[in-house]
């Protein structure tokens, strides 16, 4: 009887300790879920970022290529003038000496 009751009391005490650990590792999986929560979190806050990123950059490209555009512009309709002035003047000079 005596040895019944030092195997129950020995028992009684594993499960103390077995409860111990138990507690332990449920705390642990607790803490890693919450890693795990905020992993996902910065992800997603990652993403946005990225997205946020990929339109501001979009945007400085617009506003860098502008200038370039312009002058493009301005080269082309000072090109035209030119050869409308010349054009004007050739066909003046051919009209005043038809005129003559």
């Amino acid at each position: 009887m005596e040895n019944m009751a030092e195997r129950i009391i020995t028992i009684e005490k594993d499960v103390e300790n077995i409860k111990d650990r138990l507690d332990k590792v449920e705390d642990k999986q607790e803490s890693f879920n919450e890693l795990v929560i905020c992993v996902k979190e910065l992800a997603i806050n990652m993403k946005n970022m990225t997205e946020v990123q990929k339109k501001q950059n979009d945007r400085l490209e617009k506003l860098e290529n502008e200038p370039l555009d312009n002058a493009k512009y301005y080269r082309r309709e000072t090109i035209k003038t030119i050869i409308t002035i010349v054009v004007g003047a050739v066909v003046g000079a051919l009209i005043a000496l038809v005129i003559k």
